[in-house]
């Protein structure tokens, strides 16, 4: 299945019953790398009508590991024995079904794609606060000066290759060890080049 103008589409993969996303090729890429999704495993991206085994698309079927060509053995080098008992076995397809539709706006982040991360981020008419996690899809801020729940933000804070500025909405207020107090932002103004290199520093940090 060729797909040639989803280079740089947003992704969601599905593995072990489970949504992951939104990623980008490059992640997916690195996902199965480290064997933590199998080219079995589905995925979806706008304009595909269901889900897609990862080993049907072109983008990604590319990235599969070739095997060396096995000759077929020379007739009569094997012996004669007797055939095996047969057995009933399910067919994949009855007990591994494709998932259903992904619902839009419904995907689950992978919480494994969380880490620490301890940055100063200026927030534009709050102030300067220190991080305690990074996610793909938002950031945890600590402090006592804590903006109404829904606020909108501008966040601005530094990864390693460079500066970036987010958008994003306050979603949670609480407190953490250490009575800390803080809230959770999600970001909602993410440009496609930030996203990719939030996802590469965690994938980073996750592999170091």
């Amino acid at each position: 299945m060729s797909h040639p103008n989803h280079q740089k589409s947003v992704w969601y993969l599905h593995v072990n019953r489970e949504v992951f996303g939104p990623l980008d090729a490059r992640a997916i890429a690195v996902i199965l790398e480290q064997d933590r999704a199998s080219f079995a495993d589905h995925v979806w991206t706008e304009g595909f009508l269901r889900w897609e085994r990862i080993c049907d698309v072109d983008l990604f079927a590319a990235l599969a590991p070739s095997y060396p060509s096995v000759r077929p053995p020379e007739p009569g080098s094997i012996h004669s024995a007797q055939p095996p008992e047969r057995r009933f076995v399910r067919s994949p397809e009855r007990w591994s079904e494709p998932p259903k539709p992904l619902p839009r706006g419904k995907a689950k982040v992978r919480r494994d794609f969380e880490i620490v991360f301890s940055e100063l981020v200026e927030v534009k008419g709050w102030g300067a606060y220190s991080s305690s996690n990074l996610r793909e899809g938002g950031i945890y801020l600590l402090g006592v000066n804590i903006p109404p729940l829904g606020s909108g933000l501008i966040l601005s804070f530094r990864l390693p290759d460079g500066a970036v500025e987010v958008g994003g909405r306050v979603t949670r207020l609480g407190e953490i060890e250490r009575e800390k107090r803080g809230f959770a932002v999600e970001f909602t103004d993410l440009p496609g080049d930030v996203r990719l290199r939030i996802q590469e520093f965690i994938l980073r940090s996750k592999r170091g």
